[in-house]
């Protein structure tokens, strides 16, 4: 086909993740060379709890994000894409704190951005104030193409109202997705909105 990028979810399909032998790392380079191939972007999950038995440390969650940059490293990657957490908040502290790690072994952090996270959003806001005051190079964004929706899929709605979403949720969801409400404010709102339904 002529494609020559590779794109690989680490936890998924490499084995003693993220510390496999060295073996298994040569015969990922020997692929990369026979069939001519290059890695482009590693995906990993940082976690955020242990097994959802207990919370992480921040520094737990740095050392894990800092393991997973080495990992890239040694596969040749020069991009990886971590899920940071929940999409309702950013994860600054953990970015920062593996942001020295990423500039020495010249691997860049790209943060996938993707609905219902807006490009106009605290979340998003706060990552661009992170590299606005590091002046980090090594720090950005993997969007996915769902940023551009510009109403909420029908599909999306009904699955909600099948979950039990009364009218009025559903219409204010829709209205304020398209309005460009924050996903802070909808969910307040929602939660105020859940309360008098139940009262």
């Amino acid at each position: 086909m002529g494609a020559e990028g590779v794109e690989l979810v680490a936890e998924q399909m490499i084995p003693t993740y993220p510390n496999p032998p060295q073996s298994w790392v040569d015969g990922w380079h020997g692929m990369m060379d026979k069939y001519h191939l290059k890695p482009t972007c590693m995906d990993t999950f940082v976690d955020t709890t242990w097994g959802g038995h207990r919370e992480m440390s921040l520094q737990e969650s740095v050392d894990m994000l800092i393991s997973q940059l080495e990992l890239s490293h040694r596969l040749g990657f020069k991009a990886m894409r971590p899920t940071t957490g929940p999409v309702a908040d950013s994860a600054l502290a953990m970015i920062e704190g593996a942001l020295p790690c990423a500039e020495n072994l010249d691997v860049k952090i790209a943060v996938e951005i993707h609905s219902p996270i807006q490009l106009r959003s605290k979340y998003f806001d706060d990552y661009l104030g992170l590299i606005a005051r590091t002046g980090t190079k090594h720090f950005g964004f993997t969007l996915d193409l769902g940023v551009f929706c510009k109403r909420l899929p029908r599909i999306f709605i009904e699955h909600f109202r099948r979950k039990g979403a009364s009218d009025d949720v559903v219409k204010y969801i829709s209205e304020a997705f398209v309005d460009g409400v924050s996903l802070e404010i909808r969910v307040n709102e929602v939660e105020k909105m859940s309360s008098l339904e139940s009262d």
